[in-house]
């Protein structure tokens, strides 16, 4: 069993790679715009280097726009984190890719209080399902996201 054990690490090891940074590249270009009851939510992604991007998330309702949070999208040695910075608190998190696989890429912090999770998961080049989840207050919540990129 001791012999296998390396393996097994080497192997769930080698599917979070820079490769992985590279596709989530297609988040630049456009702005990622979702509808709801009466605004929209968005993302705007762009290239700060080639290890790093970074995005503004915001709603906007008719003439009004509302910063909601920043994302820096970082890969430092191999390792691929998603580091938000609330827009009003401040307050910075940062969670780091546990899982990429089937176009799908898997956020985690499980000291965040809510969410523990973030999930883009990339369906068509200019659509996205996005969410987050985990417990909140003892009780599993999820929030979906449904982009289409605007150009």
């Amino acid at each position: 069993m001791k012999r296998f054990f390396p393996f097994v690490a080497i192997l769930f090891c080698g599917f979070i790679t820079a490769d992985n940074f590279s596709a989530l590249s297609a988040l630049v270009g456009g702005t990622w715009k979702m509808k709801t009851a009466n605004s929209y939510s968005c993302e705007q992604w762009v290239k700060v280097s080639g290890n790093e991007l970074s995005s503004i998330a915001f709603d906007v309702k008719g003439k009004d726009t509302t910063v909601l949070e920043r994302v820096r999208l970082v890969n430092k040695g191999g390792i691929i984190s998603y580091n938000v910075t609330g827009a009003k608190s401040g307050d910075k998190t940062s969670f780091k890719l546990k899982s990429a696989k089937n176009n799908q890429y898997i956020f985690e912090d499980q000291t965040h209080d809510f969410p523990q999770r973030v999930i883009y998961h990339f369906i068509k080049p200019d659509s996205i399902h996005a969410w987050v989840d985990g417990k909140f207050k003892g009780k599993y919540e999820k929030i979906d996201y449904y982009y289409k990129r605007v150009r």
